[in-house]
């Protein structure tokens, strides 16, 4: 799967769902094929369930990632209705249901959850979210997972996941959905110092959203909520990504910490 080159696109009438899609192979090895099928029947969708605005309240701080990315056009649609699956022969591997935004140029493969969102880096999921953005991203997928992993964690392991877990619990994280009020002493100052910008989204002009997307892009320190201020989850969406944000400095910082104290050992 790290070898992105060698996956090689198949144009078919019909893939293993029936569907009018082409499918991968790895040319090294072609028993390995990753397949797109619809998590439902096309047929039992209407149009507010298949094709959904992307601040559709529906959607909610679950999806909070989503909110950081904005590009020259500003995406508005949000599709879910579609899953990858890897197989060995006609073994699935790892199959994951798809989030699909900016009119359809950016494929997502959600992070883990638990309360929070992160990555275990090369594990199946993040190797395929790697791979969806190299297969199927057009333009502005790349500023978008820019953009994602400024609050989205990627550790390198489960073992740097749980170690990190247990040093952050002990300055005061809490992993609970409630952002604030949970917790406490060192972790609640880095939560308020984790800012994240706001935009009214709704009255910008196509001139502000290029610079806007410019200026976010060369500043990697920068976080917007692009959500709209209408929507009902707008605060729970800022809290979620401030979260994130804090989540993603602070990895780098205890990464670097402990780096240093091995060479010190």
């Amino acid at each position: 799967m790290k070898d992105i080159e060698n996956w090689i696109i198949v144009e078919i009438d019909g893939d293993k769902s029936g569907r009018k899609a082409g499918f991968y192979y790895y040319s090294q090895d072609p028993d390995y094929t990753i397949h797109f099928e619809n998590v439902v029947n096309e047929s039992e969708y209407n149009d507010n369930d298949s094709i959904r605005e992307i601040n559709d309240d529906r959607l909610g701080p679950s999806y909070a990632y989503l909110y950081s990315f904005i590009n020259v056009s500003y995406h508005k649609h949000f599709y879910d209705n579609e899953k990858v699956i890897l197989y060995y022969k006609d073994i699935p591997l790892f199959s994951s249901q798809l989030e699909i935004i900016d009119e359809g140029r950016t494929t997502v493969v959600p992070p883990e959850f638990s309360n929070r969102a992160y990555y275990i880096k090369n594990s199946f999921r993040h190797l395929m979210y790697e791979l969806m953005f190299s297969l199927r991203g057009l333009s502005h997928s790349y500023e978008a997972k820019e953009m994602f992993e400024r609050v989205i964690p990627v550790y390198t392991n489960e073992n740097e996941l749980h170690q990190f877990q247990e040093y952050i619990t002990s300055k005061g994280y809490s992993d609970f959905e409630v952002v604030f009020g949970s917790m406490k002493e060192e972790a609640l100052e880095r939560l308020n110092l984790s800012k994240i910008d706001r935009i009214d989204i709704d009255n910008i002009i196509p001139n502000e959203i290029e610079s806007l997307a410019k200026f976010v892009l060369e500043n990697k320190n920068c976080v917007f909520n692009f959500a709209s201020m209408k929507s009902q989850n707008y605060d729970l969406i800022t809290q979620k990504l401030q979260k994130g944000k804090m989540l993603v400095d602070w990895l780098a910082e205890w990464r670097t910490e402990e780096s240093s104290s091995q060479l010190v050992l």
